[in-house]
């Protein structure tokens, strides 16, 4: 059985695989400017990624640990607020090894959207929280008004994050589809939030069949068996992932708002 250290050597060599083919494809360098950082951006990938699998879910923890336990795999190890920063810096990156990592050979993937509010709404006019990219925004699920911003998440069906988003809650979530499905092909499955023959039709041009439930006062074409598969995976959705990322990676961020 392999061990620990075998298991984060070959996390980093699959990592630094993908990062390399991305910044094949970019046309301009990842950094403009200063001094490139003496730990690798492949190992502080990998250092999320291993922190992250043991439930750390902050920059801080995630360095305190390895600080600890392995300098002798990352001898390179910087200070803590240099680790967060080339972790913040490096999200757009990230998210491209995310998805050329779980990009195909999947039947289906479900595709929902999160609401996550900033502040109470009497606090609204007072609230300095995600200034410039929170908006008011409507919760139908809750049918509340709430201020703050909209996350949208991408799974496959594994139950793996292939794509996610951050919005403001005023953006319609049919807007971020083709974006978040870019590179997809197949059936997706959505909540009444994706319903709509434009988005139906834009989905089938980029070569993805998109289905949903249906209202009161439609005909439902969706075969029973997978409206019930399609409500089950749904629902692992929300519970499993969505609380995951709004109670874990997301609270902390909305803490250094503060």
């Amino acid at each position: 059985m392999p061990s620990l250290v075998d298991y984060i050597i070959y996390t980093f060599i699959k990592i630094d695989d993908s990062l390399n083919k991305i910044l094949e494809e970019y046309d301009r360098p990842l950094r403009a400017r200063g001094f490139k950082p003496k730990l690798s951006d492949s190992e502080v990938i990998t250092m999320e990624f291993i922190g992250e699998l043991f439930g750390i879910d902050s920059t801080v923890g995630i360095w305190r640990y390895f600080n600890q336990h392995w300098t002798d795999l990352f001898p390179n190890l910087s200070s803590r607020s240099q680790f967060a920063k080339q972790c913040q810096n490096l999200w757009v990156v990230k998210q491209k090894i995310l998805e050329n990592l779980n990009s195909s050979g999947y039947l289906f993937h479900i595709i929902d959207g999160f609401t996550i509010a900033v502040c109470h709404n009497k606090r609204i006019i007072h609230c300095k929280r995600f200034k410039g990219e929170a908006a008011r925004g409507y919760c139908a699920s809750k049918e509340q008004y709430y201020y703050g911003i909209k996350d949208h998440l991408v799974v496959n069906q594994d139950g793996e994050i292939v794509n996610f988003d951050v919005t403001p809650a005023n953006i319609d979530e049919r807007e971020m589809l083709i974006e978040l499905l870019e590179g997809k092909t197949g059936l997706a499955l959505g909540d009444k939030g994706y319903l709509g023959a434009e988005t139906a039709e834009q989905c089938t041009k980029h070569g993805i069949a998109i289905e949903t439930p249906v209202r009161k006062n439609m005909r439902d074409k969706l075969p029973k068996t997978l409206e019930i598969f399609g409500m089950i995976k749904e629902e692992l959705l929300k519970v499993q992932l969505v609380n995951l990322l709004k109670n874990s990676i997301l609270k902390e961020h909305l803490q250094e708002q503060c």
